[in-house]
């Protein structure tokens, strides 16, 4: 896969990667500031530009792609009747809680699977508006790319 990236203009590389599952700014900051050669502000621009992209499509897809399958499929009522009531039951404290603040501190934490995608999928499951999950999201996907790129600077001032 890096060799297909290298192939490409560093700067779409960097929006590609961080638009990616898992990957997202956590994969993209070190490829663009390591592999490409850029300059951090020009890879943490890049990096935050193509997460909060998917971020933005994923939050308006996926509440499309629910509705559709539950009105046009009785299966796929069924399962998402059950998948958000199973996820709700499990997490709706929390939510209730911290509110829009949860996005922010779950996106803002680089660890695997606590990314935009993932929060995307948490916003459609509580019914959380684009309005207030998308800048939660956004902080977030910044902050997350500060702790990466200190991370990245610091391993790189150790070696």
């Amino acid at each position: 896969m890096l060799s297909l990236l290298t192939t490409l203009p560093p700067w779409l590389s960097t929006i590609l990667v961080s638009a990616m599952p898992v990957l997202e700014i956590r994969g993209s900051l070190p490829i663009a500031l390591e592999v490409f050669g850029m300059p951090f502000w020009q890879a943490y621009a890049l990096g935050v530009a193509g997460n909060m992209a998917s971020a933005i499509v994923l939050v308006f897809v996926l509440r499309i792609v629910a509705g559709f399958v539950s009105r046009h499929s009785s299966l796929g009522a069924r399962f998402f009747l059950w998948w958000f009531t199973h996820t709700k039951a499990r997490f709706q404290k929390s939510y209730d809680l911290y509110g829009a603040l949860a996005l922010f501190l779950f996106v803002a934490v680089p660890l695997p699977v606590t990314g935009v995608w993932t929060a995307s999928v948490a916003t459609v499951l509580f019914g959380i508006r684009p309005k207030a999950a998308l800048p939660a999201m956004f902080f977030g996907v910044c902050v997350s790319g500060l702790i990466v790129g200190l991370i990245v600077g610091a391993v790189k001032w150790v070696v």
